[in-house]
């Protein structure tokens, strides 16, 4: 069956097999053997005859993918189709790489790289909303950055509406200054319900949005903006 973009072809050889292709015709080609029967010249569709001559860098391409390839279980059909399609152009990538390079690096070596230059080039530090203080490694790429870090309002899941989450700046702070007095209280910092636009981390919007996109150890300088607080109070008192 041909619909003038795709071929379909239905051939019977010791089994019963299928094809599809959008390159071929539905014409007959010899193999280059004769029938033992009828001494008549052997056919195949030209689409099998292609197959079977080059499906030797099919089996060599599937060999290099299953070095790195996606091992995660999941449920979706759909994302073991992408990933393969994601690794196949990787491995296309990096053939274009040897043929170009005198002294080609290690395919492990090239992935490693490409990884590497995808995170240096995305500007994204969080492709998910993080659980708890994210990595400082992770969130320097772009919480010091100028420009386009605005509040919003944390979304809630299910039947809470109202969602909160514990500020990254003030809850590590308190805590190490609560550590520091020796109060027992039992949670330090506050809840905010609103977050970073870009960085997906809870903030609270007086003092420690400021604090977390301008100021590198934002922790510490939320616990001395605190200490000179108390000073000031303790002087005004006196």
């Amino acid at each position: 069956m041909n619909n003038g973009t795709l071929l379909a072809v239905k051939f019977k050889d010791r089994r019963v097999f299928q094809m599809l292709s959008s390159v071929h015709s539905i014409a007959d080609v010899e193999v280059g053997r004769n029938h033992p029967g009828t001494g008549r010249p052997i056919t195949k569709p030209e689409i099998v005859h292609d197959y079977n001559k080059f499906m030797g860098a099919v089996d060599r391409c599937d060999q290099m993918v299953a070095y790195s390839c996606f091992r995660r279980r999941t449920m979706k059909w759909w994302k073991k189709v992408f990933f393969h399609l994601f690794s196949l152009s990787i491995l296309n990538a990096y053939i274009l790489y040897k043929h170009r390079t005198q002294s080609p690096v290690l395919q492990r070596t090239f992935r490693r790289e490409l990884v590497k230059e995808l995170v240096r080039n995305s500007g994204i530090s969080h492709s998910l909303t993080p659980r708890g203080r994210p990595r400082r490694s992770a969130e320097g790429l772009t919480r010091l950055q100028v420009g386009g870090h605005f509040p919003e309002k944390i979304l809630g899941t299910g039947k809470k509406s109202n969602f909160t989450r514990a500020c990254v700046v003030c809850f590590p702070a308190q805590k190490k200054i609560l550590k520091r007095t020796g109060d027992k209280r039992k949670r330090p910092g506050k809840e905010s319900s609103f977050q970073c636009s870009v960085c997906k981390v809870a903030l609270c919007m007086q003092d420690c949005f400021q604090l977390y996109h301008t100021v590198e150890d934002y922790v510490a300088a939320f616990i001395r903006r605190h200490d000179a607080n108390n000073d000031n109070v303790d002087a005004e008192t006196n």
